[in-house]
């Protein structure tokens, strides 16, 4: 599967808005990007969590993906917010 770059930035700057001590589900980090589809956001979820991008917790149930909709997203990694960074500015990423 190609990675939609669009929709993994989106997830990294969503992730960044969760508040300290608050966790987001995948389902619901989809409402807010539902302009891709719900494949996309789990195979960069995965991705991101495999890579150590992302912290994802609850992983007690597992698809071809390893993450489900209910899983919760709790942050970012520093390496998250060191991949951020670099593409944050609209200017840089377009």
């Amino acid at each position: 599967m190609k990675i939609n770059n669009n929709c993994a930035r989106k997830i990294l700057l969503e992730v960044e808005k969760i508040p300290n001590g608050e966790t987001l589900t995948v389902a619901k980090l989809h409402e807010k990007i539902s302009e891709f589809t719900i494949e996309d956001v789990l195979f960069i979820v995965t991705l991101f969590n495999r890579e150590h991008y992302l912290i994802v917790l609850d992983k007690v149930s597992y698809d071809d993906n390893d993450v489900f909709r209910d899983h919760k997203i709790k942050c970012l990694s520093e390496k998250g917010y060191k991949t951020l960074d670099l593409i944050r500015s609209d200017d840089i990423w377009n």
